[in-house]
């Protein structure tokens, strides 16, 4: 139970500071998990919000996901989060909570025996947070959240307010990926109980990179990492690898030797679009060296379209034509050569010939690029040209 409890409540401790709220360092996602905690630099994606606000820039649309697993001795872990789109940015929310439920207090004595002595007592963790992500400059997205954040441990609670903040940006057409984060700053709260000690959240500055080193049709290859510095003068470092196939399935491994003694993580993704709304299961087994393996689940629901005010119509009351139509009325590549410049929603230019269009993205074969993927839902404009040379 003590190992239990590290997870949960104050555990590290230096001097008259002492650490509090460690269910913060739990990602809350099962894709996240999977890939050795290794998510800075992940763009468009809710669940990202815990480990760097600017991850939901990119958002098309609605996107919502709840993530659910239980752990050793009864403590039940669920978090939620929300991003949605509009023109003046992208929002999010998120949630977390976290209980032990009724634990029994036990003591030793000095011959190392256990006895109950008949007292309960519990620990429960909750933080709420929203967010706002916008690119400012530089096509270099930026966010903050705002959070409450409260514990309680027996008989003390602890509360404050803190921020998150991060930057994402990416590069060579979307294939190297790039994030830095700072996480849960905030004032700290000094007990009240005489012992002089200061209680602070455990604040941490991420570093993420990504390479999106195979990109070809239907199939996809991501190798991420994170380097981790934490308050308590740990540094962690996470690897991941995920493999997606037909927009479908996707394949994950992990490893992060260090962070909560976590070790080789493993997990799968199954995703179906239906008319506008895509749906997911994220599934993540993990390795902890205390607590064993846990199995992680993430149900995730997005939608295409974004919420903003109806575009103005021309002077005949047509309203312009969509990303997805004009897409749409593109000619059949197998069939003709079409070139087309995309303009994606961070301003980058992709200008090649299509070779594949299907309901997720575009690839287009770009010279000294070779394949290159555009998602849909990234696509801010297209323009058909008639050569690489418009």
């Amino acid at each position: 139970m003590g190992v239990v409890l590290t997870v949960l409540a104050s555990s590290t401790t230096f001097a008259a500071v002492q650490s509090v709220a460690q269910f913060l360092k739990v990602s809350g996602s099962s894709r996240q998990d999977s890939l050795g905690g290794s998510y800075t630099a992940v763009r468009g994606q809710a669940d990202a919000l815990g480990r760097n606000p600017a991850s939901i820039y990119g958002i098309q649309g609605l996107n919502a996901n709840v993530t659910y697993f239980a752990l050793a001795e009864g403590i039940n872990y669920f978090k939620g989060f929300v991003g949605s789109a509009s023109r003046y940015g992208t929002f999010g929310f998120s949630m977390t909570n976290i209980d032990s439920g009724a634990i029994e207090s036990t003591s030793v004595d000095a011959s190392g025996n256990v006895t109950t002595n008949g007292r309960i007592f519990g620990v429960s963790g909750q933080a709420f947070a929203v967010s706002y992500s916008n690119v400012f400059a530089w096509n270099m997205a930026t966010g903050v959240s705002l959070k409450y954040v409260r514990e309680d441990f027996a008989t003390r609670t602890f509360n404050t307010v803190a921020f998150d903040m991060g930057a994402q940006k990416e590069f060579w057409h979307d294939r190297i990926l790039t994030g830095v984060s700072f996480l849960n700053l905030g004032p700290g709260n000094r007990r009240s109980d005489g012992t002089g000690i200061t209680e602070n959240l455990p604040m941490s500055v991420r570093l993420g990179l990504g390479f999106k080193a195979y990109q070809k049709k239907d199939h996809e290859i991501l190798f991420l990492t994170d380097t981790t510095y934490n308050s308590d003068d740990q540094v962690l470092v996470g690897t991941g690898l995920e493999y997606v196939a037909f927009n479908l399935v996707s394949a994950r491994f992990g490893y992060s030797p260090v962070s909560l003694n976590q070790k080789f993580s493993f997990g799968l993704g199954l995703q179906t679009r239906i008319d506008k709304v895509q749906y997911a299961l994220d599934y993540a087994l993990q390795n902890n060296s205390d607590l064993g393996w846990s199995n992680r689940f993430t149900v995730k629901v997005s939608t295409g379209a974004s919420f903003q005010a109806a575009p103005e119509r021309d002077s005949r009351g047509n309203a312009p034509q969509s990303i997805e139509d004009k897409i749409n009325a593109l000619p059949d590549h197998q069939k003709n050569t079409v070139y087309v410049k995309v303009i994606l929603v961070d301003s980058t230019e992709l200008k090649g010939k299509v070779i594949l269009n299907n309901s997720q993205q575009l690839v287009l074969e770009m010279k000294g690029f070779g394949a290159v993927t555009a998602p849909k839902k990234k696509i801010r404009e297209i323009i058909r040209i008639s050569n690489l040379d418009d």
